[in-house]
């Protein structure tokens, strides 16, 4: 009687699986980001650029009403302590609100964007 041979190859381990498992999981990812960053580059190119609508008088809304309250984009000097905060609401609107509120934007409990912390109080 002929004795029985093992298999030439063996199963996987468990860990030799998770291994695997992982890199194939890797080589995905970044296929997928380097697929998503050719995309994004290629349709940069693609898209026409639409002009801003005119200003009248020359200053941007925005800029002018960050100058009457006080604004910064960029954050306050460091004793200087945030009365309002202008935002930008989902529809485009830029809105004084409380720095309570702004806040709530920032951090994405509220709809909107963060355009910039103001000394002056609300109106």
């Amino acid at each position: 009687m002929d004795a029985v041979r093992p298999p030439l190859h063996r199963r996987p381990s468990g860990l030799r699986r998770s291994v695997a498992g992982a890199a194939g999981r890797a080589v995905a990812f970044t296929l997928a980001v380097a697929a998503s960053f050719a995309v994004a580059v290629l349709t940069q190119d693609v898209l026409p650029d639409v002009p801003a609508p005119p200003v009248r008088g020359g200053i941007d809304p925005t800029t002018q009403l960050m100058a009457d309250l006080r604004c910064s984009a960029s954050g306050l000097p460091g004793d200087a302590i945030p009365a309002s905060t202008l935002i930008r609401t989902p529809d485009g609107r830029v809105r004084q609100v409380s720095f309570d509120r702004g806040w709530s934007v920032h951090l994405g409990e509220r709809p909107g964007e963060l355009v910039a912390l103001c000394r002056a109080p609300l109106r």
